[in-house]
């Protein structure tokens, strides 16, 4: 009898994880990998348009007390005396000076820095938590079983805080609080938060 073509026995016919054909992977293999990484970059990207439309919206909502707040800190610093008696008073002020979009004024600056601000912020944190997960959930081992423990996942926004405070805070305060200033001077210096 006969071996057929398409015997398992037939020497034409190695299997892909047969000792004879060292170095053959799976196709699947490489498929999954392949597949993992791209989901992984799509996460992240996702993560930092969110942070990004989310920093515009809170910029949008938060923005008249941040405009009240920095013209108060201000007016403290005049040494040509007090503008303002209160909080109320700069909004009666400011609603009156230049109606309700002036406690706008200046939201630009903002919705530029919160943008990337949101965007670092969040894209940081997915990425610290995938490096501390590959760290621990390797192929030998699986502690948390893809997902991190609360102190871990605190130490990453840490991360992520540090690097947006250093990054995007600090500068875009400066520039806020500058802008906002010249809006109240007699002649403009700033049109743009470049110049």
């Amino acid at each position: 009898m006969t071996n057929s073509p398409l015997s398992p026995s037939s020497p034409s016919s190695p299997s892909p994880s047969s000792p004879s054909s060292p170095g053959i992977q799976s196709p699947n293999f490489a498929l999954s990998i392949h597949s993992s990484s791209s989901t992984t970059t799509t996460r992240q990207l996702q993560c930092i348009l969110a942070g990004g439309l989310t920093g515009a919206f809170e910029a949008c909502c938060s923005y008249p007390t941040e405009y009240v707040k920095t013209q108060l800190q201000l007016d403290e610093r005049s040494t040509t005396g007090r503008r303002y008696a209160g909080i109320f008073d700069v909004v009666r002020q400011t609603v009156k000076s230049h109606g309700p979009l002036g406690l706008y004024r200046g939201l630009s600056v903002l919705v530029v820095g919160q943008v990337p601000q949101s965007a670092i912020r969040f894209g940081v944190f997915e990425a610290l938590k995938r490096q501390l997960l590959l760290h621990f959930d390797d192929e030998n081992t699986s502690k948390y079983n893809g997902t991190l423990p609360a102190h871990l996942k605190m130490a990453c926004g840490l991360g992520a805080g540090v690097v947006e405070a250093v990054v995007i805070v600090t500068p875009m305060e400066t520039v806020k609080v500058k802008f906002i200033d010249d809006l109240n001077s007699k002649k403009v210096t700033f049109f743009t938060y470049f110049v």
